[in-house]
């Protein structure tokens, strides 16, 4: 099978944002022709351009980062998404005009209208349903920016209502984001991530007692949120119940309000950017996650999982780790409407070192179990197929 591979971003271990589809084109790479053209809005090392190049028969980079840098000015940033997006739309009706191509699998929400004039088969990954998360995320945020907030659901909604008529073959991540999407369609798949084990597994422990860890690039909106909550809810009651409690918030570029919220507490580390997570997560006793609202599957529960670490998240997390084989979980489930449930969840926890073992055990078990990538690569694989032979 030859495949025109679309992405929104490069993605690659290397690349700070998603790494869903540098597991899928590897996987798919082993028995499959890639063609592959991606847009990349962060620098990109050599080394990922390099490992990428194995993969594929052929990938084009569209740049968005002159230099290495994105300007500051947003007019400046305006031309040079239009000059990328022009450059690859052109290559996009080369390839096609070729007529090597069996299928094109798109990836995103973002550049859907280079589909409209393509004549072979089409499978896209929506992969999360943005316009849930924008509409929960209205309910904790002021007042004033409700007008904002409904103009960017409104528009995001028409967007993946217009990405449903572009093809039969469409997967998103978890049922519940397919539900939000269109709840009538059943005929939408749904295609997990997978979790690497070789690289999430844990080494010798070296948790402390009482420390909690949250991940994830804290600029990013449900993660900044879940780290106020942390820092300004949870925090004082762990203080007064536990010894020494101690919070790990690890994440590439945290924004000043929570660089100014956490000034002068001591017992909370703001790292920003690290290499590598993973020593971080092992110094915890416990990953605390009171994400409010989200969209997709959080990664960063199953690589926690993975390293044999308890966690204690929210509904709306646990929701998004759900799949249609899949059921139930070894995540503490708390509401967080209640503050005091959620610091009652973790400090419960702490304080039995035993069933802390055993949720971490269950939750690494859990995650070989259910969260392979190469079995979700083969779900796209039947997926594409399908659509060359013209299955519905």
């Amino acid at each position: 099978m030859r495949i025109l591979y679309f992405t929104v971003d490069f993605q690659h271990p290397l690349v700070p944002g998603s790494h869903r589809h540098y597991h899928f084109i590897k996987e798919l790479s082993k028995r499959h022709d890639i063609v592959w053209l991606t847009f990349a809005s962060k620098p990109v090392p050599a080394e990922a351009i390099d490992e990428m190049r194995q993969y594929t028969t052929e990938m084009r980079v569209f740049s968005w980062c002159p230099d290495g840098k994105l300007p500051t000015s947003k007019l400046a940033r305006r031309k040079l998404r239009t000059q990328a997006v022009t450059a690859l739309d052109l290559a996009f009706r080369e390839v096609l005009e070729a007529g090597e191509q069996d299928v094109v699998f798109f990836h995103g929400q973002r550049d859907h209208s280079l589909l409209n004039s393509c004549e072979i088969p089409v499978v896209i990954d929506m992969c999360d349903a943005n316009s849930m998360r924008i509409l929960t995320q209205a309910r904790y945020e002021s007042i004033y920016r409700l007008p904002v907030n409904m103009l960017n659901y409104l528009w995001t909604l028409s967007t993946e209502r217009k990405i449903l008529q572009k093809s039969r073959h469409i997967a998103l991540i978890s049922p519940r984001d397919r539900a939000a999407v269109a709840a009538s369609n059943s005929d939408i798949h749904v295609v997990p991530n997978g979790v690497d084990l070789d690289y999430w597994c844990p080494t010798e422990k070296v948790s402390h007692r009482n420390t909690i860890v949250l991940t994830g690039e804290m600029s990013y909106r449900p993660n900044t949120d879940a780290a106020m909550v942390l820092v300004r809810k949870v925090m004082p009651i762990l203080r007064q119940e536990l010894d020494d409690p101690q919070l790990l918030l690890v994440g590439r570029a945290p924004p000043a309000a929570l660089k100014d919220e956490v000034r002068g507490q001591e017992d909370i580390t703001l790292t920003g950017f690290v290499d590598d997570v993973r020593p971080w997560i092992q110094q915890a006793s416990l990953f605390a996650a009171p994400i409010r609202f989200a969209s997709g599957m959080q990664n960063k529960i199953l690589e926690a999982m993975a390293m044999k670490l308890p966690v204690v998240t929210t509904p709306v997390v646990e929701e998004g780790l759900r799949s249609d084989a899949i059921e139930g979980n070894p995540a503490i489930v708390a509401g967080i409407d209640s503050e005091r449930a959620f610091a009652d969840a973790i400090i419960r926890l702490l304080r039995d070192p035993v069933e802390c073992a055993s949720l971490g055990e269950a939750g690494r078990a859990y995650v070989k179990q259910n969260f392979s990538w190469a079995s979700s690569s083969r779900m796209f694989e039947r997926m594409c197929l399908d659509a060359i032979a013209g299955v519905n």
